[in-house]
């Protein structure tokens, strides 16, 4: 993580989505596919909201058991941004696939459902990611000063997220194969952030695992979630809000970090 303030440093680089080498693709995949870019925490200004030409994309994977079912799908961009604003975010939906919105919004209300602050700002804008490198391998992002879950509905993920997401966990490079890992990881890093606080969460996100701590993480979490302290609870929360569960060492060091624990 590239933690900047409100004043001019240099650009961000994506902290996490685009790791050395490519997914492993199992062999009855069609094609490798492209590895998406890591999850990024960012201190930008907002940058000028205009509309997405990008056309909608293939509907999501089946909603998980965690509290999605008493919000249904909206038909509308419109729509979509009041039933997010309904749960107390301020939502900017600055594209065409009502698919990643109504996903978006689901993410958003498991985690609303299990008991959590969700985040100020979201919205789903590709301007957003017009200066971040590789923006086309990175999906989402948790923009710090804003409390923002940014969501990039340009990045090729989105567009083969069924094969990508799966490739991912194949790999040992994410926990879940869900197609909402991205959503629920970069919600993940503004739910660590408020129960933590900012203090905490700005000196401790960036901080490296020790050696036994990534061996147990890559073991039983996930690369990805082996890069730092912010990242692993990330990965551990998203886990978690797929249903997945934890051995007691992991689960330890998770708490141990102020990771979001399920009501």
């Amino acid at each position: 993580m590239d933690v900047r303030g409100p004043s001019a440093l240099p650009k961000q680089p994506a902290i996490s989505r685009t790791p050395p080498g490519s997914i492993p693709t199992p062999v009855d995949a069609p094609e490798p596919p492209k590895q998406p870019a890591a999850p990024t925490i960012s201190l930008r200004p907002p940058e000028q909201i205009v509309p997405s030409p990008f056309p909608p994309t293939a509907p999501p994977a089946t909603v998980p058991s965690i509290g999605t079912t008493d919000m249904p799908p909206a038909r509308t961009i419109s729509e979509a941004q009041e039933n997010a604003r309904k749960m107390g975010v301020n939502a900017e939906y600055n594209t065409t696939n009502i698919d990643l919105t109504n996903a978006m919004n689901d993410t958003l209300n498991e985690a609303r459902n299990a008991g959590f602050t969700l985040p100020k700002n979201v919205q789903i804008d590709a301007s957003l990611f017009k200066d971040v490198r590789n923006r086309r391998n990175n999906p989402a992002s948790y923009i710090l000063s804003l409390d923002d879950v940014a969501v990039n509905p340009s990045a090729d993920f989105w567009k083969n997220s069924v094969v990508d997401a799966a490739a991912n966990k194949s790999s040992g490079f994410w926990t879940t194969s869900s197609t909402r890992h991205p959503l629920r990881h970069e919600l993940g890093h503004a739910i660590h952030k408020t129960n933590i606080g900012l203090t905490r969460f700005r000196a401790e996100f960036t901080m490296p695992l020790d050696k036994a701590q990534r061996r147990l993480v890559r073991k039983n979490v996930s690369r990805y979630g082996s890069s730092s302290r912010g990242e692993f609870v990330a990965e551990v929360f998203s886990g978690l809000m797929d249903g997945a569960s934890y051995a007691d060492p992991v689960m330890a060091l998770y708490k141990k970090f102020g990771g979001p624990l399920l009501s």
